[in-house]
């Protein structure tokens, strides 16, 4: 079975937005979505924007995780590789973090004196 490429676009945006940790597309889901196919494979490349509600490495796993196994359930595709290309981080869930970060800006951090 075959699929163009805007159905398939549109099935991995709305995946890619369900995902805790994203917050959008870079630009347009042309430009944000990129597939290639290659043999019986697919390899995905996306351009996105995350939250600091989580870190990025458990992002792009759930997102790598959760792609792959919609897609070949729903599409019957076989997904070879997942790239991520982080574009940019809003501040949804920064507040929410604040406190977690290693330091805290908001208080006056600063280097130690020196003796």
């Amino acid at each position: 079975m075959s699929y163009s490429l805007r159905v398939l676009q549109k099935l991995i945006e709305n995946i890619i937005l369900q995902i805790p940790g994203v917050d959008s597309l870079e630009k347009n889901p042309e430009e944000s979505i990129r597939l290639e196919s290659k043999k019986d494979f697919v390899n995905l490349s996306l351009s996105l924007n995350l939250t600091l509600e989580k870190r990025v490495p458990e992002i792009a796993w759930d997102l790598q995780r959760e792609l792959k196994d919609t897609l070949e359930r729903k599409t019957g595709l076989k997904v070879d590789r997942i790239d991520i290309y982080v574009q940019s981080f809003s501040s949804v869930g920064l507040n929410e973090n604040f406190e977690s970060l290693p330091f805290a800006v908001s208080r006056g951090w600063s280097l130690p004196h020196a003796t």
